[in-house]
């Protein structure tokens, strides 16, 4: 991809419409760069919808599995990602089950597996 097509993506992440920014978040993950996933991390900082604040962070768990990340990346992803997941609240209760059994997936020896949970947070990463 080239880097004017990325640059115009990660510039819908502060647009004005609220689904816009939830569909950016939705698909970044497939740019599969560092870039994406400091977008995704960057936004957050902004963002007061809770819904697009959940999108961010799985989709930024989402791209930096696809790449490779710098340890100050990979730092700050847990920074902001954790908390994140365990404090948002969804209209959907089984949405904010998920949310929390996401959060304990990271943990090591938890025996949570993410994908069951990211099954229950589809809408938020399934275009």
């Amino acid at each position: 991809m080239s880097t004017e097509t990325e640059r115009a993506w990660l510039a819908r992440l502060s647009d004005a419409d609220r689904g816009v920014r939830l569909a950016t978040a939705k698909g970044l993950w497939k740019l599969r760069s560092e870039a994406a996933v400091e977008a995704l991390l960057d936004r957050l900082d902004d963002e007061k919808d809770e819904e697009v604040r959940v999108a961010l962070v799985i989709n930024a768990l989402a791209s930096a599995g696809e790449t490779h990340l710098g340890w100050r990346v990979q730092g700050r992803m847990w920074d902001v990602a954790w908390p994140v997941l365990r404090r948002a609240k969804l209209p959907d209760p089984a949405e904010n089950d998920a949310l929390r059994e996401l959060a304990r997936s990271f943990r090591w020896r938890s025996g949570v597996d993410p994908h069951k949970a990211l099954e229950g947070l589809r809408r938020f990463w399934a275009e």
